[in-house]
């Protein structure tokens, strides 16, 4: 098996699932239950800049880039990614709307089409 026990979680909707444990996802079953995990410390996708702050936050500053990532043309309008130019924002007035199982923000929409 391959994934991540740090990413997208167990989708329940039982207000029982905390209850018996069907909120845990098959990877969170394996580490209850003693079984660790081999961490996959290299990646192929992200610019490093996006890259650091999961390393960081999430697996402990071990994930690293590939050398695909070092040596990868990036599209024009990425160019001055180098100034690190990434942030986080809060959008506290925004209201999530439900249809059916599907979410949907219209003002982070909004946000990142400006």
């Amino acid at each position: 098996m391959i994934g991540d026990p740090k990413q997208l979680p167990a989708t329940t909707f039982s207000p029982d699932s905390n209850k018996t444990l069907y909120n845990r996802s098959l990877f969170e079953r394996f580490i209850d239950n003693g079984i660790t995990p081999f961490f996959l410390d290299e990646q192929y996708r992200m610019h490093e800049s996006i890259r650091e702050f999961p390393s960081l936050m999430f697996y402990e500053n071990r994930l690293k880039d590939g050398e695909i990532i070092k040596t990868r043309k990036f599209p024009k309008y990425l160019l001055n990614f180098e100034t690190k130019n990434l942030f986080f924002i809060d959008l506290g007035f925004s209201k999530e709307k439900t249809v059916d199982y599907s979410y949907s923000n219209e003002e982070e929409a909004w946000l990142v089409k400006i």
